[in-house]
């Protein structure tokens, strides 16, 4: 038996796995890295753990996420790309824990190829990704991990090559809350999502077309229900139009829920081809993976 944990910003997940990678239990909460002060991080992990099995002490810890950034337990690091399960493996960063097993942190990766980017967490659904089909281990792929900072990765041969950030989450979670463009309702709008994926293919310069949620509701040529998905069309078509330039062959989206039907509806907009994968569980088969090399 060990333990696998993915904790990010916002979220706890500890699952206990058999020796064949099979999760037996697991428990989750809200308890992210940024709600929990590093000094408490330690007792948090180790009560968690108690929830799980009696006696932790001698159960083996493999974290990643945001635990190993420098909010978390320890900063474990980026490795550059390219990179693959093997590299993580030889790069885990050992925390100690009272009361618990070998605890260590997996790293994120950089790539600074063409640019500087950075990632951590996503890395070990990828490798997870890799691991559901022999398919995905050849050939070349793109892989679109969209979130608060979405992801678009280049994988050849079952490496994880470069990479590319758009931080479009964020940027619409601090428009609808904190700017003039902060609509009366963030209800669903399937016509304001179509009409902010029109406008993403306008050829006005985004920082023009991004006020037009505001003013075509002044100008009543659409309804102010409409605002914060023509905001979120407007902003998900964009990144889909600017990231989906690079490389050929069917986009793998890795989201859960309304997030991938919303990408797969952009990817659709814009002609490409398109998988949908979920993500609950990539991150235990990643774990699991780079377990395996260690």
């Amino acid at each position: 038996m060990r333990l696998f944990c993915d904790w990010g910003t916002s979220s706890f997940r500890l699952f206990l796995v058999n020796e064949q990678g099979d999760v037996v239990t697991h428990t989750a909460s809200s308890q992210g890295v940024s709600r929990l002060p590093r000094a408490e991080q330690p007792a948090y992990l180790l009560a968690q753990a108690q929830q799980l099995v009696t006696s932790p002490a001698d159960l083996d810890v493999l974290i990643c996420g945001m635990a190993g950034s420098g909010l978390g337990l320890a900063n474990a690091g980026y490795q550059a790309c390219p990179a693959d399960a093997r590299q993580l493996a030889r790069h885990l960063v050992p925390v100690t824990v009272p009361s618990l097993g070998r605890v260590q942190l997996v790293p994120g990766l950089s790539d600074e190829q063409t640019g500087a980017d950075v990632m951590r967490g996503e890395e070990t659904q990828l490798l997870g990704w890799l691991c559901m089909s022999e398919l995905h281990q050849h050939g070349q792929h793109r892989v679109c991990l969209p979130g608060t900072h979405s992801k678009w990765v280049q994988v050849q041969e079952g490496v994880i090559r470069g990479f590319s950030t758009a931080f479009t989450g964020e940027l619409y979670g601090l428009l609808v809350s904190q700017s003039t463009l902060k609509p009366a309702t963030d209800s669903h709008s399937d016509e304001g999502f179509q009409l902010g994926l029109d406008a993403s293919r306008s050829k006005q310069p985004l920082l023009n077309s991004l006020f037009t949620t505001r003013s075509k509701v002044l100008l009543y040529q659409m309804p102010a229900e409409c605002a914060a998905s023509y905001l979120s069309g407007l902003l998900i078509g964009t990144e889909v139009r600017e990231f989906s330039a690079a490389g050929d062959g069917p986009v793998h989206i890795i989201a859960n829920g309304r997030l991938s039907a919303l990408y797969a509806k952009a990817m659709a907009f814009y002609q490409l081809e398109c998988q949908v994968h979920q993500g609950d569980g990539l991150s235990v088969a990643g774990l699991g993976k780079i377990a395996e090399l260690m």
